[in-house]
């Protein structure tokens, strides 16, 4: 496999893994007692919300900075499916090396590392949050 479609692969899983611990985050603190979201709220939640609404709704819960990387974190995520697909084809239709993806492998890097720092923080919240 190449970089470019090893680094693709392990960064969307990542990015996926951020989004679905903060729906598990919310999930655990509705449970807890923290967040009290609507019915209607809830089942948003659980299956329609992309990152960009679960972030608002563990906003409560969560400090003002990791609220903020998480919203900046969903557009960076949002940008790399919809390039990373694209430049995926066009990297196996066309050949096109490494070398010449060289920017975007440097741009996957940094969405990977900061979904890696993400993770972290949640799982920490995670495994925090228990009443």
């Amino acid at each position: 496999m190449s970089t470019y479609k090893d680094l693709v692969f392990k960064t969307i899983m990542l990015s996926q893994g951020v989004e679905n611990l903060t729906r598990d985050c919310i999930l655990k603190s509705v449970a807890n007692g923290e967040l009290n979201p609507s019915d209607k709220e809830l089942e948003k939640i659980k299956g329609q919300y992309g990152l960009g609404g679960l972030s608002y709704a563990i906003k409560p819960c969560i400090s003002a900075d990791l609220f903020e990387r998480l919203l900046s974190f969903s557009k960076d995520r949002n940008e790399l499916a919809h390039k990373s697909a694209d430049l995926y084809l066009k990297h196996q239709f066309f050949s096109m090396t490494d070398d010449a993806l060289s920017k975007e492998l440097w741009k996957l890097s940094a969405v990977k590392i900061t979904a890696g720092d993400l993770f972290g923080e949640l799982l920490d919240l995670h495994t925090k949050s228990t009443k």
